[in-house]
């Protein structure tokens, strides 16, 4: 990216940027530049939508929505949307602040954290850190006569290893509080599942109260994460549990899809025990099952066996069912059907 800033391509889009008339007067092609514009973007975005399907191990309808966007903004605007480099020093903020503000605050309050970064680095600093750092050197850092890319490469470097730094100080203070049994809860708190998954989770914190907090003399350690009932979400969040928390146990999710989809991922982590949460498709246990991902609860067909039962002897031929598009739904009815009818 900063090569093609620097190259005279780049400084022709800057100028249609700032004056497309004045560019045009200069014999420029405003209107074929924006083409190619877009077009290299394009190819940007489509590089990174390979990436996040290659990161995630799946692709959904989930994976395209306005939080992804929102995301962006938010990063591009943090870094410094005139810098090269902005967006990937956004980026790192965002990240740490979603890794470990987290541990500090409810799933749902994260949100206005970053909004409330967002409004002031918008107010006090609208080119994002990068510019907020520059005014602080200029008021109180000596005066040094540096060249441009020379300045952000060492205000790249320092960012990296203040990241570094706050990473090794939180690690090690991890590794100094003990082994306790860390057991990693996932509910879906935000979405059209909230209710149940607040509840999920309330009811987490009550076993764990009535066992003392304890189990076979070690302290059991709870941390939450949070879906909003979409499958690639559920595994962003679980694989966050896994990866970097090191939780011995994953419990959850709540919703039929996501449970597919952690099923998936639990074949990846052989060394972490899976317990279905609430999740009640099939294909979690039934179809390609996983060696350590559990279920202890009833699936769909389970909950309709009943009712395919008295259709079947009313004599029924077709019936139709209206319900919601994901997986849990889809494993109730014909399943239900077929269950009574081998009865």
């Amino acid at each position: 990216m900063r090569y093609i800033v620097r190259a005279p391509f780049g400084i022709v889009l800057q100028g249609i940027r700032d004056n497309p008339r004045r560019m045009a007067s200069l014999g420029y092609h405003v209107v074929a530049h924006r083409v190619a514009a877009y077009a290299l973007s394009g190819v940007i975005a489509g590089v990174g939508g390979v990436l996040l399907a290659w990161y995630n191990a799946m692709m959904t309808p989930g994976s395209v929505g306005t939080g992804w966007l929102i995301n962006l903004l938010v990063i591009a605007v943090l870094g410094g949307v005139k810098h090269p480099i902005g967006a990937f020093l956004g980026a790192l903020v965002f990240v740490l602040l979603q890794t470990f503000a987290i541990d500090v605050i409810d799933r749902e309050r994260f949100n206005l954290v970053i909004g409330g970064v967002f409004l002031a680095i918008v107010l006090f600093s609208p080119d994002g850190l990068l510019g907020l750092w520059a005014k602080l050197r200029s008021r109180f850092g000596p005066q040094q006569t540096l060249t441009s890319p020379q300045r952000r490469q060492r205000i790249w470097v320092r960012s990296m290893l203040g990241a570094a730094a706050a990473a090794a100080v939180m690690g090690g203070a991890w590794a100094q509080s003990g082994t306790p049994v860390k057991i990693g809860l996932l509910a879906t708190l935000e979405g059209p599942f909230a209710a149940g998954g607040a509840d999920g989770m309330r009811g987490a914190e009550l076993a764990v109260r009535q066992r003392g907090g304890v189990v076979a003399g070690r302290k059991i350690e709870i941390i939450k994460a949070s879906s909003d009932a979409k499958p690639d979400v559920a595994v962003n969040a679980t694989r966050k549990l896994v990866e970097q928390d090191k939780v011995d146990i994953m419990v959850g999710p709540l919703s039929g899809g996501e449970g597919i989809a952690v099923k998936d991922y639990s074949k990846t982590q052989p060394q972490v025990t899976f317990i279905n949460g609430g999740s009640g498709a099939q294909a979690t246990t039934l179809v390609n099952p996983s060696p350590n991902f559990f279920r202890f609860n009833t699936e769909g067909a389970q909950w309709m066996v009943g009712l395919g039962k008295a259709a079947m002897d009313k004599g029924f031929k077709r019936v139709m069912v209206i319900a919601e598009d994901y997986a849990f739904p889809y494993s109730r009815p014909s399943t239900a059907v077929w269950a009574a009818r081998c009865r």
